[in-house]
């Protein structure tokens, strides 16, 4: 039986045996079951890792422990203090829990902003009179109502060379949302394609413009608008405006 509130010292003794990634997707499905986010967060952040083979402790850049991928410098003691040991399964995806239950997601905000629900989530229906994009009104609609939540609205302009975290002179600033522009594409197009826009990298490379080219002639096929999208890889404001509005259906 997998607990996560037991006392430091007894996760030692249970959980003396190192877990296998796929028996920590095991765990992590069922323990956050109803927060699929957090699964998805563990997959993003170490695909379900907590220990090399050698059965040492999973580390990122030397210092983020395990699953979850927690800072040992800020967060070591203060998950000692309640009971969690990071350097263990048990522990990394109980303290996990504790942070996630008082902060949300956003101490995982690289992972979490790239989180698609299968399932649309209850969201604001868009109101196609009152948008104000300079865009063809049928692609905006995108077949009905699903504006997607703020947090995972495109705001910029993307296209090949783009990268998350550097310059842009297309975007005049840094580029962001390039691992967001892949997870939209890969749901709105994954009845069609396993990555339609490739690995959820934040790299804007050779995939992830064929993955704009199919989603432009996709809309241009199923929307069949008197003004059709140009099939040029490139995230304008057409494009950009489709996918903000693609929350409530797949292609």
């Amino acid at each position: 039986m997998f607990l996560v509130n037991i006392p430091v010292f007894a996760q030692e003794v249970v959980f003396g045996y190192k877990e296998k990634p796929k028996e920590i997707e095991v765990i992590i499905k069922e323990f956050f079951k109803n927060d699929p986010i957090m699964i998805h967060i563990a997959k993003c952040e170490s695909t379900f890792r907590q220990y090399y083979d050698s059965g040492k402790p999973f580390r990122g850049s030397g210092i983020y422990i395990g699953i979850f991928q927690i800072d040992e410098n800020i967060h070591t003691q203060a998950a000692m203090d309640l009971g969690f040991d990071i350097y263990t399964t048990a522990g990394n995806i109980g303290y996990a829990n504790h942070i996630y239950q008082r902060e949300g997601s956003r101490p995982w905000y690289n992972c979490a902003k790239t989180y698609l629900p299968d399932t649309a989530p209850d969201v604001e229906v868009v109101d196609l009179d009152t948008l104000t994009v300079d865009t063809n009104s049928q692609i905006t609609s995108i077949l009905g109502s699903g504006l997607c939540p703020e947090e995972l609205r495109l705001i910029q302009n993307l296209r090949v060379s783009d990268r998350d975290g550097r310059f842009s002179t297309y975007q005049k600033g840094e580029v962001t949302e390039v691992a967001l522009l892949q997870s939209h594409i890969n749901r709105i197009l994954k009845s069609q394609y396993n990555e339609a826009s490739g690995p959820v990298d934040g790299i804007f490379g050779k995939l992830t413009k064929r993955g704009v080219e199919r989603l432009q002639i996709a809309l241009n096929e199923v929307l069949n608008p008197a003004k059709p999208l140009v099939i040029d890889g490139v995230v304008g404001p057409y494009t950009r405006s489709a996918i903000n509005n693609s929350c409530g259906y797949n292609l």
